[in-house]
């Protein structure tokens, strides 16, 4: 419920969570093909611990691939 796709786009809007210590109403995660990384607007040097984030994987990532991954989207190589 708190994931949605923009347009079969690889680009997905996930709802904020206060409880999770976000901060944003929603976050944008967008999956760039060339590095075979997912990135979101919560990694934006803008923020507080966007940089942390980045390194790591953040709930809003961990979000869309859990999604991706119970609607058999996912391919072997997690892509």
């Amino acid at each position: 419920m708190d994931v949605s796709e923009v347009e079969k786009s690889r680009v997905w809007i996930v709802r904020g969570r206060a409880y999770f210590g976000d901060r944003e109403p929603f976050y944008v995660v967008y999956f760039v093909k060339s590095s075979g990384r997912y990135f979101c607007t919560c990694y934006s040097k803008h923020k507080l611990y966007g940089h942390f984030r980045m390194r790591n994987v953040c709930t809003h990532v961990g979000s869309v691939i859990l999604w991706r991954m119970l609607r058999g989207e996912l391919n072997e190589d997690g892509i």
